[in-house]
């Protein structure tokens, strides 16, 4: 599927058709209101620097870590000293995972697509565990969010995962590694919250052309 960008939100195109990406359509989730309490604290241009530079960190730890998982190097010396902390966590984890279980990489870096609610992602990972398959999601946020465990659930409700059609639909497990805290979190199903937040991401966009 080819990713393109309108008004501001991300959508893949397959098809002919276009589907908006699960990220963009939880930009509409609410923050709380500590998230407002914060960014009154800061200037705009503070706030847009610490997103991006948070951003540009996950992304290259997101990059290494799919690197190491394709048995391919990790090159330290582009990363920051956090980043390589961070990519360390991940494959302490792995590595415990592999000593202690059954585990196959089924799909990394994976487009899926929910064609009858119409909406489209990408999962980190898809990991075949003691015959259990779970959709990882590698998180380097402060935080795990809401919004994170509704993001693994509209993936897991997804209805085309590729060329990875193996195991059906809806995959069974969904987990969260938090870099960060050091901890896997096994995420419970809240497809009908997701469900909710797109509604008013269709409402808030339904006179874009789109």
């Amino acid at each position: 599927m080819e990713k393109i960008n309108i008004n501001g939100n991300r959508y893949y195109e397959k098809d002919g058709k276009r589907y908006p990406s699960v990220t963009s359509i939880l930009k509409y989730y609410p923050k709380g209101p500590g998230f407002y309490t914060w960014l009154s604290s800061v200037t705009k241009e503070e706030a847009e620097r610490i997103r991006d530079t948070a951003g540009e960190q996950g992304n290259n730890v997101h990059n290494a870590i799919e690197a190491y998982l394709r048995n391919e190097e990790i090159d330290y010396d582009k990363l920051t000293s956090k980043e390589s902390e961070l990519i360390v966590v991940f494959l302490d984890w792995y590595k415990e995972l592999l000593d202690n279980h059954k585990v196959e990489i089924i799909a990394l870096e994976l487009p899926v697509l929910n064609i009858f609610n119409g909406y489209a992602g990408t999962v980190d990972m898809v990991l075949k565990i003691d015959d259990v398959y779970w959709i990882v999601d590698i998180k380097t946020s402060n935080y795990v969010q809401a919004s994170h465990k509704l993001q693994l659930s509209a993936y897991k409700h997804s209805n085309w995962f590729g060329d990875k059609t193996v195991y059906g639909s809806p995959i069974p497990k969904m987990g969260i590694i938090h870099l960060k805290s050091k901890k896997f979190i096994e995420v419970e199903d809240c497809f009908d919250v997701f469900l909710a937040v797109f509604k008013i991401f269709k409402f808030e966009t339904k006179n874009l052309n789109i």
